[in-house]
Formats: C-alpha cells, structure tokens, sequence
C-alpha cells in the first residue's frame, strides 16, 4: 500500500513538472467585456484590460506564453482562474490579451502555450503583480538601456546648453536695464514738456493782461479832435476882439 502512494506521489510529480515546462497545443477563446467584475476561482476580480488567463492544470501566478499560430503574436499571461472546459480548448484569455493577439474578431484560434515563469498571488488576489507590467516588461528594458545612452549624452550637451542658457540670461538683464533707462528717459522728457507747456501758459495770460492794461490807457481819437477844434476857436475869437 506504501509503495503504491509512493509511486503515484512520483508519477504526479512527473506530470506536474512535464506540464509546467512543456508546450500545449490546442485552441484559445477569451472572456467578454462584459465579464469585469467576476469573481475568478483564484478570488480576485477579472478586469477585461489586465493580461490574464484561465488554465485548468497551471497553479495561479504562472506565467504562460500564448502564441497566435495563425499570426505568429505572442503575448504573456497569468493564470487566476480554472478553464476552459470546452472541447479542444486548453486557454481562456482576457479580453485585453486577446486584442494583442488579433483574435477578437475570429473568436477561437489555434495557440501554442508555453509556462515562462511564476508569480505568487494570494487566495484573495491581493498583493497581485499588475499586469500591466507584463505588458510593458521589454518596453522597460529598452527603456533603461536607452535611458543610460540619454544620460551620457545628456552630460555632454549639459554644459553648452548652461553655457547658452546662462548669455541669453545676461543678454536679457541688458535689454532690461535698456528698457527701464529709455523709460527713465522718457518721463523725464515727459515731465519737462509739461513744465514748458505751464510756462508758455503763464506767459500767455501776462500777454493778455498786458494787452488789456494798453487798451484802458490809450486816448480816444474823437475827444482829441474836439479839444483841438475848441482850443482853435477861443484863438480866433481873441483875434477879432483885438
């Protein structure tokens, strides 16, 4: 009897391992979007856009590889539910993971799955890896090779951009400092025109007076004339009287 637990204990092993490193075959459908929110057997919610799967012998957390044959996209997933249990099919993709892989519009296509790797994941779905990272995990590594390539030139080109960052700084103080003299200038020359103006105001009012003034002291020319004509008859009467 021990020896026959024994020997299944070995011969489930076996198949365990051979399953977690060997390629599958077989057809692949996805879940609809109008699935989100369901609660998967791993217990955490099913989001359309995450990249996850449904596998019926994987444990949750494994990474699978699912390649479109009819295409030749991949895509890597992981495993938070149990399925498919349709005939032929051995995936159940999200709706997100299908889209990468161009099938939304035929449904069911032929796949190769591959297990790549394990995440742990709680019975709840809490402290899950996002799977937004799965999407982005060579977009990252190109990143961070560019990024060391960015800084090095970056090092270089610091210096001159500094260099010319620092003459159009003082070439825009000089422009300012020009700006608040003329403006200086300008009220200056601003405030001396309205004194020049009061002046010539002022003076124009002593030139109305003045002329005023010569106006009450000129005689008038009639009363000249009959005092002349009056001074003449008194001479002409005192020569007749003599």
């Amino acid at each position: 009897m021990t020896h026959l637990r024994y020997v299944l204990f070995v011969a489930f092993t076996i198949m365990g391992f051979i399953s977690l490193h060997a390629q599958q075959r077989g057809k692949a459908s996805f879940y609809s979007r109008q699935a989100t929110g369901a609660r998967t057997s791993s217990g955490e919610r099913l989001r359309h856009n995450d990249f996850t799967c449904a596998h019926r012998t994987h444990p949750f957390g494994t990474l699978l590889k699912v390649k479109n044959l009819s295409n030749g996209k991949e895509v890597v997933v992981r495993v938070n539910d149990r399925g498919p249990f349709g005939r032929g099919r051995i995936v159940d993709l999200s709706w997100g993971a299908a889209k990468a892989l161009g099938m939304l519009s035929q449904g069911v296509v032929a796949v190769e799955v591959t297990p790549v790797g394990k995440k742990k994941v709680s019975s709840k779905g809490k402290g899950s890896t996002s799977d937004a990272s799965l999407k982005h995990k060579s977009g990252k590594r190109k990143g961070k090779a560019h990024a060391k390539k960015g800084k090095h030139k970056d090092k270089k080109g610091s210096s001159a951009m500094g260099k010319k960052h620092k003459k159009r700084d003082s070439k825009l103080k000089g422009n300012a400092k020009l700006r608040h003299s003329d403006k200086a200038k300008h009220v200056k020359s601003k405030k001396k025109h309205v004194k020049s103006k009061e002046k010539h105001v002022k003076s124009e009012k002593k030139h109305v007076k003045s002329k005023k003034k010569h106006v009450k002291t000129k005689p008038q020319k009639g009363n000249k004339k009959t005092k002349k004509g009056k001074k003449e008859k008194k001479k002409g009467k005192k020569k007749g009287r003599r």
